[in-house]
C-alpha cells in the first residue's frame, strides 16, 4: 500500500502542508486542534481503503482479516508507548478507557476516587457518578489553582491530601489538562499515589504525539490516550494500557463472545463495530515518522504555540496564566481574552466562540476557568503564525462590536 508516495521528511510545514496534506473547506482557519485533531489527507486514504475491504466482505473482515490488522497496530503502538504489546487495547477515546477503568473496580465502603478542579469535564462526571452508583463510595476533588508555583507545590498537595484520606482508592491523573493545558508531573505523582496505597489511572487525552511517552518509566497501573488527536488518525482511535497485574479483573464496558479470551480479545471483540480507526494507528505513526519523526512535529508545533501567545497576549494586554515553565504544555497555551461587558457566564462560552466561528470562518475554543475568561491556542503543523495575527485582529473586533451592543 503505497500511501505515503512523495512524502518527505523535510516537507514545508504550515500553509504549504496545509494546502497539500489536509482537507479543510476553502475559508476555514482551523486553529482548535485540540478539541477534535484533524484527519490528514494520507490517512483518509488509509482509512478509505480499509471500509472498502471490510465493506467488500464483511465476513470475511469480522471473522479473520481485521484480527491481523489490530495486531499489527497494538504491536505499532506498544512500540510508540513503550510497553509490551499485551497490556496495550484499542478504545474509541480516553473517556471510554477512563470508564471501562473505574466501572471495573471493586470499590469498599469508604473508599474515594480523587480527581482535581483542573480534571476534564467527563471524566469528572464519571468520578461523579460511578460513586453516586455505587453509593458507598466517594469522588473527592482536590483543588488545583493558578498561581502554580512549582511542581513540589503540586506533590506536596497530592502528599498531604492521600496522608489524610488513607481510603484513596484511585487517583485519576491529568496527563495535560483540558482544556487549561498543564502539564502534570505524572512519575512523581504516581510514585506518592503508589506509597499511600493508591492505583495510578492516566487521563493522557493529549499526550501522544503531543510529549514524549515512556510507559515502562512512568510506572502507572493505567493509561489512556488518545490517536486522533495528535497522530492524525481518524476519529474514535485511542489506547488504554493496563498493567499485568491488573489484566484479571479489567473488562470493556460491552461483554461480547470473546468474555473468557485475553485482555486483548475482549477488547477487540466487543461487539460488532468499526475497527477501521484502530487499524489506521499504525499508519499514523508511519505517517509522523515519513514527515520527519515525532521531535520535529512536537518541535513546530510548541515553537508556534509559544509564539502565538505571546503575540496575543501583548495584543490582547492580559495575562498568561501563572505557572511553571515545565508544567506548560507544550503545543496548548492559555491567553486571557480582553474584558467582555457584562462578564460570560459560564454556560455562554460555547455560544461565544460558536458566533465567532460563524461570523469569520475561525475556528477556536474559549472558556471560564477560575474566573477569568481564557482563549486556548493549540496549533499543529498545518497551522502558520499568519493565522494567529487574524485570529487576534478578529477577536478584538468580535469583543469591541460585542461590548458597543450592550
Amino acid at each position: 500500500m503505497m500511501f505515503f508516495d512523495g512524502l518527505e521528511a523535510d516537507v514545508e510545514f504550515g500553509k504549504t502542508l496545509q494546502e497539500r496534506e489536509f482537507t479543510f473547506q476553502q475559508g476555514t482557519v482551523p486553529l482548535n486542534h485540540g478539541s477534535y485533531g484533524a484527519v490528514a489527507r494520507r490517512m483518509q486514504e488509509v482509512q478509505r481503503c480499509f471500509l472498502t475491504e471490510m465493506n467488500a466482505q464483511p465476513d470475511l473482515w469480522f471473522r479473520d482479516s481485521v484480527n491481523k490488522h489490530w495486531d499489527e497496530s497494538v504491536r505499532a503502538a506498544a512500540r510508540f508507548f513503550n510497553c509490551d504489546s499485551q497490556d496495550i487495547v484499542f478504545v474509541t477515546n480516553a473517556t471510554e478507557g477512563i470508564n471501562a477503568v473505574l466501572k471495573c473496580y471493586d470499590f469498599k465502603e469508604g473508599e474515594t476516587i480523587l480527581s482535581t478542579s483542573l480534571t476534564y469535564g467527563a471524566v469528572a462526571l464519571t468520578c461523579r457518578d460511578v460513586a453516586a452508583q455505587n453509593r458507598v463510595i466517594k469522588s473527592e476533588v482536590l483543588e488545583i489553582r493558578f498561581p502554580i508555583e512549582s511542581d513540589e507545590a503540586v506533590l506536596r498537595q497530592y502528599e498531604e491530601y492521600l496522608q489524610n484520606h488513607p481510603k484513596t482508592r484511585i487517583v485519576v491523573i491529568d496527563h495535560i489538562t483540558s482544556p487549561s493545558a498543564v502539564l502534570l508531573p505524572v512519575k512523581k505523582l504516581a510514585k506518592i499515589c503508589h506509597k499511600h496505597g493508591a492505583l495510578v489511572l492516566v487521563d493522557g487525552a493529549h499526550a501522544p504525539g503531543h510529549v514524549p511517552l515512556d510507559l515502562e518509566d512512568l510506572c502507572v497501573d493505567f493509561y489512556t490516550g488518545n490517536f486522533h488527536k495528535w497522530l492524525f488518525t481518524p476519529r474514535g482511535c485511542a489506547v488504554l494500557y493496563v498493567n499485568r497485574k491488573h489484566h484479571d479483573w479489567i473488562k470493556p464496558l460491552v461483554t461480547s463472545h470473546s468474555a473468557d479470551g485475553s485482555l486483548g480479545e475482549q477488547f477487540r471483540q466487543a461487539g460488532t463495530r468499526d475497527h477501521v480507526p484502530f487499524v489506521c494507528a499504525k499508519y499514523a505513526l508511519e505517517f509522523c515518522d515519513r514527515i520527519g519523526g515525532m521531535d520535529r512535529i512536537m518541535s513546530y508545533c510548541s515553537e508556534l504555540a509559544a509564539e502565538a501567545q505571546e503575540y496575543l497576549a501583548q495584543l490582547f494586554q492580559t495575562d498568561k496564566p501563572a505557572l511553571p515553565r515545565d508544567m506548560e504544555a507544550p503545543n496548548m497555551k492559555l491567553v486571557q481574552l480582553p474584558e467582555i461587558y457584562p462578564p460570560l457566564r459560564k454556560e455562554q462560552f460555547q455560544d461565544f466562540f460558536m458566533d465567532f466561528w460563524r461570523k469569520t470562518n475561525i475556528q477556536t475554543v474559549a472558556f471560564e476557568l477560575q474566573g477569568k475568561a481564557y482563549l486556548r491556542v493549540s496549533p499543529c503543523i498545518y497551522n502558520y503564525m499568519e493565522e494567529y495575527r487574524l485570529l487576534g485582529q478578529s477577536v478584538l473586533e468580535y469583543i469591541k462590536k460585542l461590548n458597543n451592543s450592550q
